[in-house]
């Protein structure tokens, strides 16, 4: 809906133009999106290195597995080496998702068993979302993208365009939340924060300071 906006406003398809994006902006949808409207676009999927997500937990799940497709099969690598495959996403609650079963056998002599399973009695399975797999290629030449020297300027420059101009609201202004409900209403206070830090940089500019 942004870039839709952006481009209603300006009257231009973007597709010349170079659009840095934090990782509040970031999934599949929107990958395939911009990839099938052929946008110069940096999406970050986290704040870790090369825009990655940053892993929270120790416990070893499928995004620490290497992930292939290889036709209509689905293959899923495990850190311990056993390779596990998955023909058709089945569906629940609501989402589709690839499941990749190991063998229990090899499990009981691989060296990070005790990382892998949170219960050594229950069987291990590695959940994928079918549309995570599905962009999978797309996710990976972003992750090359924004690894780059190129990538990596370019989400700096991003930070200091935008993000300071937040920091400046929440610090100096003290404005982190809106005292006030309904649409009509939010729009109307962040209209005047707006305007008001706008005359701050205005001056700034006129007298130097």
């Amino acid at each position: 809906p942004m870039v839709e906006e952006t481009r209603n406003r300006t009257g231009d398809d973007l597709k010349e133009t170079e659009i840095g994006f934090d990782a509040g902006y970031f999934s599949s949808q929107n990958l395939k999106y911009c990839d099938e409207k052929k946008l110069n676009v940096y999406l970050p999927e986290g704040r870790g290195e090369s825009g990655t997500k940053e892993r929270k937990s120790k416990t070893i799940e499928s995004r620490d597995c290497k992930l292939e497709i290889a036709g209509e099969v689905k293959k899923l690598t495990c850190p311990g080496g056993q390779v596990m495959e998955a023909k058709e996403a089945k569906k629940d609650r609501g989402n589709y998702f690839y499941r990749f079963y190991p063998e229990v056998g090899y499990c009981k002599n691989c060296q990070v068993r005790e990382r892998c399973y949170k219960n050594i009695n229950k069987q291990k399975r590695f959940s994928v979302k079918k549309e995570y797999l599905e962009t999978l290629p797309l996710r990976e030449e972003m992750t090359q993208k924004l690894s780059s020297l190129k990538g990596k300027q370019k989400m700096a420059d991003r930070s200091c365009i935008i993000e300071h101009i937040f920091g400046e609201i929440k610090e100096i202004f003290k404005f982190r939340r809106f005292a006030h409900r309904g649409l009509q209403k939010v729009k109307l206070i962040w209209n005047i924060i707006c305007i008001a830090y706008n005359f701050r940089k205005f001056t700034r500019l006129a007298y130097g300071y």
